[in-house]
């Protein structure tokens, strides 16, 4: 997904998704659904300011940081220029290892798994690699549970509509969603998907693409947050 059409999403460009802060029935995926796995598709409920992920999370911010000095020189004097130097650090690579019996992907998109029974009955996957505070609410939920798996704390939301569960991984800031939009799933379906998930450096036989939270995506997605309560 473009850094652009992220920020679209988070500004309320595309008013297909304000259905669901109103409470609208089943959605169907057509064109948008790599957008649809996205987290930022999410709105928030008139007048609910909870967040799911806790923004003090010390996991948030097992980022290091170290600076270095240089000496500058120009046509104005000379001086010095300090840059930060953020430590390389391994990626890790997506496995689901449950899926649900006869879901499947179309083509070479694996953010949207399809059931047998139309265009309604699917759900979606979004693998994150979190650079800063993360915050993503369901809108009308009406319970929020947690549970840890072998990989990491497991959030569970649920609403009349919609499933929503996000998977925090132990390792440097890397998160599943899954969005269960017209609850095909039960809740007992999702956390098997969920203690299936692992991550690890080498790569899988299914590639699930990374997309990347930045703090611009967070400040925006908070703006536009504020704009319901």
């Amino acid at each position: 997904m473009k850094k652009k059409e992220i920020e679209n999403m988070l500004n309320g460009i595309d008013d297909k998704y304000l259905a669901e802060a109103i409470g609208s029935a089943r959605v169907t995926v057509k064109p948008y659904r790599k957008i649809a796995a996205a987290v930022v598709l999410g709105l928030v409920l008139l007048g609910t300011g909870t967040s799911v992920l806790a923004a003090t999370n010390s996991t948030f911010r097992n980022w290091i940081r170290s600076f270095y000095v240089r000496e500058t020189h120009s046509d104005l004097g000379k001086g010095i220029q300090v840059s930060e130097v953020k430590e390389k650090k391994d990626s890790y690579y997506l496995t689901l290892n449950h899926l649900p019996k006869g879901y499947q992907t179309k083509g070479n998109d694996t953010s949207c798994y399809y059931g047998a029974d139309g265009d309604t009955d699917f759900f979606t996957v979004a693998y994150f690699h979190l650079q800063t505070d993360f915050t993503n609410i369901l809108p009308m939920a009406k319970d929020l549970e947690n549970y840890q798996t072998a990989s990491g704390t497991v959030y569970f939301a649920s609403s009349k509509y919609e499933h929503r569960a996000w998977l925090l991984f132990e390792q440097e800031g890397y998160m599943l969603e899954l969005r269960d939009r017209n609850k095909v799933l039960s809740r007992e379906e999702i956390r098997r998907i969920m203690e299936g998930a692992t991550v690890s450096t080498e790569k899988p036989s299914v590639l699930y693409e990374t997309l990347e939270w930045t703090e611009d995506l967070q400040e925006s997605y908070t703006k536009f947050l504020a704009k319901y309560r």
